[in-house]
């Protein structure tokens, strides 16, 4: 498993379901600790009672920053799990796996650019919420990793 998602940067390939079960398995994985995170914050927050600051103060002192590295590195290895799977699924389809996901992510950049998301306010907080152009783009581009088979634009990406 750890050889799919980090190893055969280069040059490995992966079919259509095994790309869609590691990439549901990263999504479970993400989700999982977010939810974590979530819960550890709402079990702080029913023992002290509600108090937002001490709550942080709390939070602060007894994670504090090597909690945040934590995260960081581990939100960064499961991003690079995430392009490693996808670049080795369009190198499966025939085509060069991370120029071609350079290519999509420089498309996608140029999407958000073009089409920004809205900020709304809740609570006095800013939520950027995605643009509709964006969110179909990864839509778009999901489908096709999942759907095009393999070997479709020759041997290219053996390169």
């Amino acid at each position: 498993m750890f050889k799919a998602l980090f190893g055969d940067v280069s040059n490995g390939r992966l079919a259509r379901l095994p790309y869609l079960g590691y990439a549901l398995l990263i999504t479970v994985i993400m989700f999982g600790v977010m939810f974590g995170v979530v819960a550890l914050m709402s079990m702080t927050e029913q023992i002290m009672n509600g108090n937002l600051q001490q709550i942080q103060v709390t939070l602060t002192e007894k994670l504090g920053l090597p909690f945040m590295l934590f995260m960081v590195v581990f939100m960064l290895a499961l991003a690079f799990a995430s392009m490693n799977i996808a670049a080795k699924r369009i190198r499966d389809m025939g085509l060069w796996g991370w120029t071609t996901l350079l290519i999509l992510a420089v498309i996608g950049g140029v999407v958000g650019t073009l089409f920004p998301g809205e900020m709304t306010m809740i609570d006095g907080v800013g939520q950027m919420t995605p643009s509709m152009a964006s969110s179909a783009l990864q839509t778009i581009v999901f489908l096709c990793l999942l759907l095009i088979p393999s070997n479709s634009f020759g041997n290219r990406g053996q390169r």
